[in-house]
Order: structure tokens, then sequence, then C-alpha cells
């Protein structure tokens, strides 16, 4: 038993000096800074986030296994993608989550970690995507153009009388559904929007299209959140709102599969299955989505694991209340997607140090492994 011991414990170490050779590396790993630092040792039995592996570990941020896990669908060479110039460190196989997601990730994925947060209140007003439309449009006389255009800047609405044609008309009165949106006015903004289904311009018929679905998923989520961000106490999703939510979400992707805005489209009805807490149409789809390609799905890997991690691995406390046994263990047995019931079998897998290792240094297996869903793992 001894030398069956020891070897195990010689191929971990020539696993550990293999992988300082992959470059998983960060400058800030080991600062004081960061507040956080690599463990050395041959087992790790609970969440570490500082000593992630590049291998599928227990132990690992559930969004490193991910990552790892669509890397090898694809067949991909890690090593290949993580060439750097910076010279290997003896702490590079232990890394964070920032430290493969930065070598991973395309330049979206970075801004993402460095502002991850909700999806904005802006609209398709606020970037300059109206103003092109709107100069673009030979449609509009000049005077209304102009009129559209200051009305854009200043986040205002267009007097009647300085619109006569029917585009200059249509382009007034999205105007108006976007101001009731920025105004939370969701159900006045979603009718608005609505009524311009059959717009003459392609941009404001796309457009307020998609933004109907938006607005009925701000709808639905009123008052979901309190000032931490969490569920509110005894918050629940109004099952109206968000199947009319994806109900005109669903209506965008029919008229328009590859339009501007299928991404978001597609992502906020993933908000809403989140919001009604129905995980059985949420691992489906985020389990059809790990199947294809960044380019297919339109999602990189590294902003689909850290949905996922959000969204299924480390979701707020239901409505106020922790998570119990009962509901983690059904999550574990109600997943059909294989590829995600391997991450939830990895984190099932984890032990606390008391448990996972005995006097001689062995690893003991819990018999009744429970799921770690807390907010540790990011």
């Amino acid at each position: 038993m001894n030398l069956f011991v020891s070897g195990i414990r010689k191929l971990a170490f020539a696993t550990l000096i293999f992988l300082s050779m992959i470059g998983l590396t960060k400058q800030a790993l080991a600062s004081g800074d960061s507040g956080c630092s690599p463990i050395w040792r041959m087992a790790h039995h609970d969440y570490e986030g500082c000593s992630n592996m590049a291998f599928l570990s227990p132990s690992n941020d559930t969004r490193v296994n991910l990552l790892l896990i669509m890397a090898d669908l694809r067949s991909a060479k890690p090593g290949a993608a993580l060439k750097t110039n910076a010279p290997a460190r003896p702490d590079a196989p232990l890394f964070l989550w920032e430290s493969i997601a930065d070598r991973l990730g395309s330049q979206a994925d970075k801004a993402m970690l460095k502002n991850d947060s909700a999806a904005s209140s802006a609209t398709p007003t606020s970037d300059d995507s109206f103003s092109l439309a709107v100069q673009a449009d030979s449609a509009l006389m000049p005077e209304e153009r102009d009129a559209l255009l200051a009305a854009c800047q200043s986040n205002s609405t267009v007097a009647e009388k300085a619109t006569k044609t029917a585009s200059a008309k249509a382009y007034a009165l999205y105007l108006e559904g976007a101001e009731e949106f920025r105004q939370s006015n969701y159900d006045q903004a979603a009718a608005t929007l609505a009524s311009l289904s059959s717009a003459q311009p392609a941009w404001v018929r796309e457009t307020a299209t998609y933004m109907v679905g938006r607005a009925l998923i701000n709808r639905a989520q009123v008052g979901a959140f309190d000032e931490y961000g969490s569920f509110s106490k005894n918050w629940r999703a109004d099952a109206t709102a968000v199947t009319s939510a994806e109900a005109a979400l669903d209506k965008y992707l029919q008229q328009y599969p590859k339009g501007v805005y299928a991404q978001s489209a597609r992502g906020l009805k993933r908000r809403g299955y989140w919001l009604a807490q129905d995980t059985a149409k949420l691992e489906e789809e985020y389990g059809a989505l790990m199947l294809l390609s960044p380019e297919e799905r339109n999602i990189s890997d590294v902003e689909l694991a850290q949905e996922i991690d959000n969204k299924i691995a480390t979701p707020p406390d239901t409505y106020g209340a922790p998570r119990d046994r009962a509901s983690e263990d059904a999550l574990l047995r109600g997943t059909q997607s294989p590829l995600l019931l391997a991450m939830l079998d990895l984190q099932a897998m984890r032990t606390t140090e008391a448990a996972g290792a005995g006097s001689n240094g062995d690893v003991k297996h819990s018999s009744s492994p429970s799921i770690r869903l807390d907010a540790a793992d990011g």
C-alpha cells in the first residue's frame, strides 16, 4: 500500500512539473494584494480558488473545469493556446480563474472580467446605431434627419410637426418607446415598440421587435433583487410576464435568426429561465451551447463558463432562503446534460479537509458527498 501511495505521489509531483511548462500564471497570483496564494500539496480536497490545475479536479473553480470540458470537446491543445513571453514561474501549475480566462479569452472576455455586471439599461439609441440608421435613410427629409439626431443626442422626443414622412414618424415613435424604457415604464414601452413591428425603416422594424422582448424581461424582474444583487426575500417571478417576454424574444429570433441582436435575445431568454427558476430549460440551453463552437453560438467559452457558473453552479439564494440538501440532490439527479452532470459531479466530490485526509495522508472519500453551491466558487 505504501509503495502504491508513493507511486501516486511521484506521479502527482511529475504532473505539477509538467504543468509548469504550460505557463498558467499571473503576476498577482501570489501577491499579497490579492489576498490569495496557491496551496502546495499533493491533494486538494475542497474548492481552492488560487490553486486551480490544468486538468479536471473537484478543487478547481467550476469555471476552469467548464473551460477544460469545452476545450476537450473540440480537441483543443491548451498548451499551444497558452504560449507566453513571460518567464516560467515556480508557481505556474497553480493558477487563478482570471489567469486561464485571460490567456484563452478574447478582448471582449477581458473587458467582461474587469466589469462583470448585469446587463445595463442602455438601449440601442445609446450607441451610434440609431444615428447611423437615420443618416443612411434616404427616405428622410434633411430637416427630419436633423430633428431626429438632435432628439437622440438629448434623450428627448420629437415634436409631431417636425416629422412628415412615414419613416420619420417611425423613428420618432421609436424614440418615445426608448424613453419610456429608460424611465422604467416597461409595459408602455413594450406597447409603443410593438406598434412598430411593420414600420417602413428596416432598422426600426428589427430593433423595435427586439426591444419589446427586452422591455418585458425588465418588467418581469422588477423587485427581484435587493441592494446586494441577491433575490429579494419572498420575491417570485410572474410566470405570465416571463412567458410573454419569452414569446416576444422568440418572435425576434424567428424573424431575425442572425439579426444584430440575436445573441442578446438568446441571453435574455436564458435570463427569463433563470428568473423563473426553470432549471430544466436553463440546463437544456447550456448543454446545447457547450456542444457548439464559439462562432456557432456567438458567445465565447469564457463568457459561457462565467454564465453557467453564475446561473447553475452558484446561483444566488433561492428567494432569500439557503439551498437545502434535498434541492441540491434534486439538481444533481435532475440534470439531463452529461456535460453539466460532469461539472456537478466534480463539485459533489469535494470534501472538507477533516473528511478528506486521514492521519497517514491517504484521501478518504465521503460516502454521501454533497454538492457545494456556495458563493465562494466564483
